[in-house]
């Protein structure tokens, strides 16, 4: 009698269900900050959401987000990750980068407010999302009397 063994078919079946599972992280945004992540490998899809978790009928922010390679521009997306029902005016970063370090600019529609600020409406509050492992910047205030 010949044995027949299910493990490769076990193994494909696995592969194929959980090989294309990815574990996000999520940071807060309450200010606009930079974040600093490497990318290891040439030609890596990075992918980042600012979500502002919000429908359209109660939204209090508007993410842009800015990504840099050095002091160079490489990209920005203001409301690529836009639905009326639970992500207006969200913003969506979708772009192939080589190896190298990078920063990226987590901010408020419609330009550069400067680090530490927040907008002028709204609580200035939304979330990153994104499988990379990010560092941000703190802000510090310094007061004297």
């Amino acid at each position: 009698m010949r044995k027949i063994s299910f493990l490769p078919l076990f193994v494909w079946f696995f592969a194929l269900v959980f090989g294309g599972y990815v574990n996000a992280s999520s940071y807060t945004v309450t200010e606009e900050s930079d974040w600093y992540f490497t990318v290891d490998n040439d030609g890596t899809l990075v992918i980042i959401y600012g979500n502002s978790n919000q429908s359209c009928q109660e939204v209090t922010v508007d993410p842009y987000l800015w990504l840099y390679s050095g002091d160079t521009l490489i990209a920005s997306d203001d409301d690529g990750n836009h639905n009326d029902q639970d992500q207006c005016v969200s913003s969506k970063l979708y772009v192939t980068l080589d190896a190298g370090d990078y920063r990226l600019r987590a901010g408020y529609y419609p330009q550069q407010l400067g680090l530490g600020n927040t907008p002028d409406w709204g609580d200035g509050e939304y979330e990153l999302v994104t499988d990379l492992s990010l560092t941000g910047t703190v802000t510090t205030t310094t007061t004297s009397t």
